[in-house]
């Protein structure tokens, strides 16, 4: 029998029990195979009779379930289960923690069942129809998207920044400008979300963090379960990372176009890392001067190979600007650390330096 996590075998168990809840069920762990060491095999296996109704579980186990790892999983499941099952009737779950919104819509898209630890159940074969939405955590109950919107995300970072010193409303609206009355719903949800701890009673109380890693990590992994962003690829010949970011920002200075630059790149630069990437990524101000900037860059249009990457501004055009460092604009830290920690052009490792260097994290 595979090794369990603690995590794994509790949320096994939780599965096992929403099980045998459902009318007229019997259900029994059954053996998995492993027909080798590397050799993949699913985390659990349960034969189950629903009424009339029989077949086998395979089920993965794992921490949390994202839209990235949906597809992986699928494939896996379903070769096992052709290889090891014999014709017998098989479907197959993903059981978690937490299986992320998106995650839950790309399962049921592909007729495959998931649990997590919320309640929520969904199995769907052959005259099996099972779907409970299961009750969410308290954080879920606020939109945690919200975070990410400029004014609380400048919020935010400058609580991560701070940390772990006490803000008043007051402190944090004069360092960020932000109006004390967003500061003040942009804490009011946070101390919803459970992130808060509080000095004090009234207009003058303080507030900071609990546990600014826990925040990070969670606006981290929320924003890793968005859609891939969308970005237009280009090359620009004969430059690498650092001088077509130079070249970027003198053109965009002399046409006085908002842009900042993200990525890998900017982390670097903003921690002082040593090694410099070769891809510049980007948000850029539309309008007359964009193609402009892209003719004098001699950027041209590839699908591979690229070297300089555009991402789309927010749905109103605001481009997010931080810190200049030799005539370069970057994108505030907190927005840097979200875009380079997502999948689509993500490194983590980076992505946790700046962390560290920049959030003393």
């Amino acid at each position: 029998m595979r090794k369990l996590e603690p995590g794994a075998s509790k949320v096994l168990k939780a599965l096992q029990s929403a099980l045998k809840a459902l009318p007229d069920a019997n259900v029994n762990r059954a053996r998995v195979t492993i027909d080798g060491r590397g050799t993949y095999a699913p985390t659990a296996a349960f034969d189950v009779r629903l009424g009339e109704r029989t077949f086998v579980l395979m089920v993965e186990a794992m921490a949390t379930v994202n839209p990235r790892d949906v597809e992986r999983c699928i494939a896996n499941l379903q070769d096992y289960a052709a290889q090891h099952t014999g014709g017998v009737d098989t479907l197959i779950l993903i059981a978690a923690r937490r299986v992320s919104k998106l995650a839950r819509e790309a399962l049921e898209a592909a007729r495959t069942g998931y649990f997590d630890e919320s309640g929520a159940l969904f199995l769907l074969g052959p005259q099996v129809y099972i779907a409970r939405d299961g009750t969410a955590p308290p954080e879920a109950k606020c939109n945690i998207g919200s975070f990410l919107q400029p004014h609380r995300a400048r919020v935010i970072e400058h609580m991560l920044k701070s940390w772990p010193k006490w803000l008043s409303v007051k402190d944090i609206s004069s360092q960020c400008d932000v109006s004390p009355a967003a500061v003040s719903v942009a804490l009011k949800l946070m101390g919803q979300m459970g992130w808060l701890e509080i000095d004090g009673a009234g207009p003058m109380k303080l507030r900071r963090f609990i546990q600014p890693q826990d925040v990070l990590k969670k606006l981290s992994s929320y924003s890793a379960d968005l859609p891939t962003a969308s970005m237009q690829y280009f090359h620009v010949p004969d430059m690498d990372g650092p001088v077509l970011a130079r070249r970027l920002a003198e053109i965009c200075k002399a046409h006085k176009i908002h842009y900042a630059i993200t990525g890998t790149l900017a982390a670097q630069s903003l921690a002082q890392m040593p090694g410099e990437a070769p891809q510049v990524i980007c948000r850029i101000e539309g309008g007359q001067h964009y193609g402009e900037v892209l003719r004098k860059l001699g950027a041209r249009p590839v699908r591979k190979a690229w070297n300089f990457g555009v991402l789309a501004a927010d749905h109103q055009g605001h481009i997010e600007t931080g810190e200049c460092i030799n005539g370069v604009v970057y994108a505030p830290v907190f927005r840097v650390f979200l875009d380079v920690a997502r999948a689509n052009h993500g490194d983590q490792d980076v992505a946790a330096q700046l962390a560290r260097v920049r959030f003393g994290m």
